[in-house]
């Protein structure tokens, strides 16, 4: 069994031609004292932030390669609480590792970027890649990266399904400082014309060219998400 820190310990974006995800079903991993400290840590964000949602993300349980281009994920869906009061500075260590999925979203030669919100958790008031989001829990079957991508370019950034000309996965990679692995999509769209308001998750958007963005004109590289920077640096010499 291999967790990712160590699936990434020689590098922190890795290429695939295949990916497979698998979902077990939910079972509790933590002692009851953690359970505790994580619901509690829970209520007292919500009093700070009434509109965090404990909805459900997928935990890695496990991640290999099972041919050198082929990799296979197996996950678990657990409750978003326990992803939070893992990155507490005053929660137990849980070592949740979430599995998301980030979008490179081009029309023509611009790229998609999206300033965070100040009230987010992770990174307020940071740009990044959109659509960007963990990836939610399948009722039945495999969870699917490519779905969930076009669900949160129409959910985050307001593009409908419509607007998407083709998504592919390409890559994983990690954010150490979120203990997190990402699935990189390439995304391309028909068009710019939203059908519907942007989430409260964003502040702003904007597009840019890719010589635009690795000359780091705006956004300044300190203000974007780190975990990017492989992704953008891996692709933008491609498209």
């Amino acid at each position: 069994m291999s967790f990712p820190p160590d699936f990434f310990s020689q590098e922190p974006l890795i290429l695939f031609n295949k990916l497979t995800i698998e979902q077990i079903p939910f079972q509790s991993i933590l002692p009851q004292e953690d359970i505790e400290k994580a619901d509690q840590l829970w209520q007292s964000a919500l009093q700070t932030n009434p509109s965090l949602f404990d909805g459900k993300l997928l935990h890695i349980t496990d991640i290999k390669r099972t041919k050198p281009d082929q990799i296979h994920i197996q996950t678990m869906p657990i409750p978003y609480r326990y992803f939070y009061a893992d990155r507490h500075d005053n929660g137990p260590n849980l070592s949740i590792f979430s599995l998301g999925v980030t979008g490179l979203t081009r029309f023509q030669d611009k790229i998609l970027l999206g300033q965070r919100s100040g009230h987010v958790t992770q990174y307020p008031g940071y740009w990044e890649l959109a659509p960007s989001g963990t990836i939610e829990p399948s009722k039945n079957g495999s969870p699917d990266p490519v779905k969930q991508c076009v669900k949160e370019l129409q959910e985050e950034c307001g593009y409908s399904s419509a607007t998407v000309n083709h998504v592919e996965p390409v890559c994983l990679f990690w954010d150490n400082a979120q203990s997190g692995t990402d699935i990189g999509c390439l995304l391309t769209l028909r068009s710019t014309k939203t059908d519907a308001p942007f989430s409260d998750e964003y502040g702003s958007f904007v597009w840019k060219t890719g010589s635009d963005i690795l000359a780091r004109k705006h956004p300044k590289k300190e203000k974007i998400i780190p975990s990017n920077h492989h992704f953008l640096n891996r692709f933008l010499s491609f498209i």
